[in-house]
């Protein structure tokens, strides 16, 4: 025997090339040598459309439902309806504790802006978080932290009724809880918006966390606790700190690194 092996079977020979492998690229526009400048790309309009429908079912019944109440409200104006909805200190004192929950998919007609924002938090990051966790169990973090929100709203209303008790609609509180979910699992992801450079996914929550903060120190911010709420309850819920053990454990080890921070021996 010479030690060779057969042709057939040396580990070195190489495989035939696939024809049909660029083929089937061909009608989507990519090739597996770069894109392909034969086929146009898809419009902005189908690629939302593809966007939407890769989203999880869940997110999609909360973007219609949100969505179509908002066109509603605008089209319809001010509907006696509301008046059972909106987020009120007045409305909880007066005993209709349920709608420090019902406001959560209405918006009010004036606020475009913070439905677009709701909209657009929920479709680009609800979509990740709910593959992740269960439907049930991402249902249960939206909805909780609206209510948190919505209480913190309420109570801060009864406190400082001059400034802070203001009617409110919307979905902020479980907008800025996803947002504090995508600092906490994904913060050191690099992203980028509108074409940026890279930067730290947790910037994203910081910088509007910052900003809602001192809008509201400016006076121009009256429902920042339905964005502290959400915030809180979202921190909460993702360090698992609402179990009283776990926040007592969570405090002591802050006190303990202060005392080591004060009677640090400088050599």
């Amino acid at each position: 025997m010479t030690g060779r092996l057969p042709p057939d079977s040396c580990a070195c020979k190489p495989s035939e090339p696939d024809e049909g492998h660029g083929l089937r690229h061909l009608h989507t526009g990519w090739s597996p040598y770069g894109p392909n400048p034969w086929v146009p790309r898809q419009s902005i309009g189908a690629r939302l459309k593809a966007s939407f429908l890769a989203l999880p079912m869940l997110v999609r019944v909360l973007l219609i439902l949100q969505a179509a109440l908002y066109l509603v409200v605008v089209i319809a104006g001010d509907l006696p309806l509301l008046d059972y909805v909106v987020l009120s200190a007045r409305a909880v004192s007066s005993g209709h504790v349920w709608v420090v929950l019902t406001h959560l998919p209405f918006h009010a007609r004036p606020d475009a802006f913070g439905a677009l924002f709701d909209l657009a938090i929920l479709w680009s990051l609800g979509g990740i978080f709910a593959r992740r966790w269960r439907p049930t169990h991402f249902l249960f973090f939206y909805v909780a932290a609206g209510v948190v929100g919505g209480l913190l709203h309420a109570g801060a209303g009864v406190l400082w009724p001059s400034t802070l008790a203001v009617p409110y609609l919307g979905s902020h509180a479980s907008s800025f809880a996803l947002l504090v979910a995508f600092w906490v699992v994904f913060g050191e992801t690099p992203v980028s918006v509108f074409g940026s450079p890279p930067f730290k996914g947790k910037w994203v929550f910081f910088c509007l966390a910052a900003l809602e903060a001192l809008l509201f120190l400016t006076g121009n911010n009256p429902i920042f606790f339905v964005q502290a709420g959400g915030m809180l309850a979202g921190w909460l819920m993702l360090t698992g700190r609402w179990r009283p053990r776990k926040l007592k454990t969570w405090l002591q080890e802050l006190a303990r690194r202060r005392e080591k921070s004060r009677f640090r021996v400088i050599h």
